[in-house]
């Protein structure tokens, strides 16, 4: 009898453990912006639930909305760009990022007034706008001033202007050149008689962009709901990539982006959403660039970032690569999807 209450009190136990981990939720908040795809996909699909999570959407439809949820006590995952990260550690120190899945195809671009520029030389003290001070908005400058033998203290960086205004700005000649976003571009040439400046050949883009965590919050979460999440995450990419799926797949993004007025009329055409689709994003699936953008090419693009940041006088002497990104589990959700045959192995794998 006494053999039955044991039993039967490790039963309850074991319950009530696995009750508690299913009533678990995870608070996301998801942005209409290029780079946020494999997230709603994972979220229409139930992939995250599939994988044994529960994930909550906290949509947000603009930056200044963007910026609020990530000082929410209450989110666990905000989509961010890894340089964008490295500026929020620098200057708050509550930043973890698990994994990183994608990559911008030059869809932020710098343009300046034609008169801005003289025999291939831009002029010292040229105004320059950007919609947020983001440490990746100066990353994105900075690389462009380079090749022309300029540092970004050599120009006036204006920030916290709407993007319609400071486009109205620059086609007015009140300064001399935006950071502007690919949908903006063609306006901004044609108008404001712009200079599209191409980053150099060397560039190591900042945009490759991913989910983060707050710190408080890292920590409450177990490693195994991280490779879940990352697992769901990857799923959705492998899903995306199957051409079968792209009609279910303009579906969702229609429906997700439906609050950016931009985009979605860009895509409201199947031609405009192929179009967007091969230049907004690499999503990141092979062995090789999982593993490359999740140590070494990461840790590159992090060194560029903190020359950035001191060029701009922030205090870099606290900040350490491994305190920010800690992607073990994204990993090791790679290499289980593998094992599972939910990514297969292709040409230079072994070679990551």
């Amino acid at each position: 009898m006494k053999q039955v209450s044991i039993i039967s009190l490790l039963f309850i136990l074991v319950f009530v453990d696995l009750l508690s981990a299913e009533q678990k939720v995870y608070r996301m908040a998801t942005v209409p912006y290029a780079g946020a795809e494999p997230y709603f996909v994972a979220l229409e699909l139930d992939l995250f639930k599939h994988y044994g999570i529960t994930i909550k959407e906290y949509p947000v439809s603009s930056m200044t909305d963007w910026f609020e949820a990530l000082n929410s006590p209450r989110l666990h995952f905000n989509l961010m760009w890894s340089v964008t990260a490295v500026g929020r550690y620098l200057d708050t120190g509550d930043c973890i990022m698990t994994g990183l899945t994608n990559m911008d195809h030059d869809a932020t671009k710098l343009i300046v007034k034609k008169n801005s520029n003289e025999k291939g030389k831009f002029f010292k003290g040229m105004i320059i706008g950007i919609n947020a001070d983001l440490l990746s908005y100066r990353y994105m400058v900075s690389s462009v001033l380079e090749s022309y033998s300029l540092n970004i203290s050599d120009v006036r960086i204006i920030t916290d202007v709407d993007e319609h205004d400071l486009m109205s700005n620059f086609i007015a000649g009140r300064i001399d050149g935006i950071l502007t976003h690919q949908a903006y571009i063609p306006k901004a040439i044609k108008e404001g008689q712009g200079l599209l400046c191409d980053y150099p050949e060397n560039y190591l883009n900042p945009t490759l962009g991913g989910a983060m965590t707050p710190m408080e919050r890292y920590h409450e979460i177990p490693e195994k709901d991280f490779i879940s999440f990352w697992k769901a995450v990857l799923h959705a990419i492998v899903w995306i990539k199957n051409p079968a799926n792209k009609k279910e797949y303009m579906r969702i993004i229609r429906k997700k982006f439906a609050s950016n007025t931009v985009l979605i009329n860009e895509i409201k055409t199947e031609e405009g959403f192929d179009r967007f689709v091969l230049r907004q994003q690499r999503f990141l699936i092979s062995r090789k660039e999982i593993f490359y953008y999740n140590g070494a090419g990461l840790k590159n693009i992090y060194d560029k970032a903190i020359e950035v940041a001191r060029r701009w006088n922030k205090d870099t002497s606290k900040i350490q690569f491994n305190r920010i990104f800690k992607t073990q589990p994204i990993l090791k959700a790679y290499e289980t999807l593998v094992k599972d045959g939910v990514i297969l192995k292709t040409p230079g794998d072994n070679d990551a």
